[in-house]
């Protein structure tokens, strides 16, 4: 586990210039979330972030509480309600506007390419250097979304 733990970081250091996204596919039970919570809990990964989130997404894709709780994981402060996603967005835009970002995406079940790029699209204000890790068992999700970067368990 450590040793693939190291591959990873070593590639999300190889891949600092680059917006891109990193997946971890594999069948149920291989360890995809406990290698992806390793990283994410790494110190020398936290001090690299200025800003971090982990969304436990499962079967049910709804982008609204997936973003509201990306939200809530980068703005300590009061909790904002919105009644829209296009807000909610904006918001989240903001918020992550030129700071370095990485996002845990666990246990993605949609292959929905459409809601899969309209949940990422605050990411675009990004800096340099953020990072989307996906866990999931669907490939075709990962290889619709350009990820070349997929390491399979």
């Amino acid at each position: 586990m450590h040793n693939k733990l190291d591959t990873i970081t070593t590639k999300l250091q190889d891949l600092e210039k680059e917006k891109i996204g990193l997946g971890l596919v594999g069948m149920g039970g291989l360890g995809k979330t406990t290698l992806a919570r390793l990283l994410y809990d790494d110190e020398e990964v936290k001090k690299h972030f200025e800003l971090m989130a982990w969304v436990c997404v499962s079967d049910q894709f709804d982008i609204f509480n997936i973003s509201k709780v990306i939200l809530q994981s980068v703005k300590a402060a009061e909790k904002e309600e919105f009644v829209d996603l296009n807000l909610l967005q904006v918001a989240l835009n903001n918020q992550l506007k030129e700071k370095r970002f990485l996002m845990v995406l666990d246990d993605v079940w949609s292959e929905s390419y459409e809601d899969s790029m309209t949940l990422v699209s605050p990411f675009h204000a990004c800096a340099p250097g953020s990072k989307i890790i996906m866990t999931t068992r669907k490939v075709q999700l990962l290889k619709k979304l350009g990820c070349d970067h997929l390491n399979h368990m």
